[in-house]
């Protein structure tokens, strides 16, 4: 049995494009700046994003903001819309787990 995407109303289809045609955002990007995690350079980004036609990526380094102006002026010049955020890693609740990841967007300049 297959379950519809959409809600099931007369109009659904004026209300939200078909899933091929909606656009896809990275929410997940780790660049250069994410030591041993991303190899990815910002300019590349900003090309990949553009060649994609993404309206939006996110980069979210590991533990830092290094990139972020890099990133938020090279993608705002080639029409995409930056998203600054960082995986953090948060303490566990035992000293020999490894950490718990939490990854933070900046929703506008107040949360940045």
């Amino acid at each position: 049995m297959s379950y519809p995407i959409l809600p099931s109303t007369d109009n659904a289809s004026e209300l939200v494009a078909p899933l091929s045609q909606q656009p896809f955002v990275h929410l997940r990007v780790h660049s250069a700046y994410s030591l041993a995690q991303g190899a990815n350079k910002i300019p590349d980004l900003a090309k990949w994003c553009q060649g994609f036609k993404m309206p939006a990526c996110a980069i979210t380094d590991t533990g830092n903001l290094f990139g972020a102006l890099e990133f938020a002026k090279t993608m705002s010049d080639s029409g995409v819309q930056p998203i600054i955020g960082a995986a953090l890693g948060v303490e566990a609740e035992h000293p020999e787990d490894e950490p718990d990841r939490l990854l933070l967007l900046a929703q506008d300049q107040r949360g940045y």
